[in-house]
């Protein structure tokens, strides 16, 4: 592999060239066969889209029945969940679980099939590489905030400041 900087920085060549080979040795190795995605795929897909949403469907059924709701009228429920009682936070939370278990999943069902961790599956590497991360975070906050300001003085009156504490704590925390 070609050296990219200078004799001076040659760390940098090294730490380039042992980052790039680890991540293109994973890539090239034995434990990438094509069905191991396939279950990884449907494995997550399965916690996330039905184990996930079991606490969703028992809170949601639950209080339908307990408010009288026609179990026909679901559609309406999941749009307006406080119509049966339930606080749209935790609406919130419910939906989200189903999520943090797919997540979970994948997680695990890459240390159990593909015999790596998380870390070495995003990043290449067994470490992660935090300036990484800040840049993305940093660009995705440049960007939406540009398209914030852009969306403020295309048309002022379509933002609304509203802000109650009550609500805003537990939001924070989900």
């Amino acid at each position: 592999m070609k050296n990219r900087f200078p004799a001076e920085f040659g760390w940098l060549n090294r730490i380039n060239q042992t980052t790039t080979m680890n991540f293109l040795e994973n890539v090239s190795g034995n434990n990438n066969s094509f069905w191991k995605y396939v279950v990884t795929f449907a494995v997550a897909f399965i916690a996330a889209g039905f184990i996930g949403n079991i606490p969703l469907l028992l809170v949601v059924f639950k209080n339908c029945l307990i408010a009288g709701v026609d179990l026909t009228k679901i559609g309406e429920v999941v749009n307006d969940p406080s119509m049966v009682g339930i606080s749209q936070n935790f609406f919130l939370f419910l939906m989200l679980f189903a999520f943090a278990v797919g997540l979970l999943t994948i997680i695990l069902v890459i240390k159990i099939i593909h015999k790596r961790s998380f870390s070495e599956t995003v990043n290449g590497t067994k470490t992660v590489r935090w300036n990484r991360v800040f840049t993305g975070f940093g660009v995705w906050f440049i960007l939406v905030f540009v398209l914030f300001i852009v969306s403020y003085f295309i048309d002022p009156d379509d933002l609304i400041y509203q802000f109650e504490l009550k609500t805003f704590i537990p939001l924070l925390f989900i």
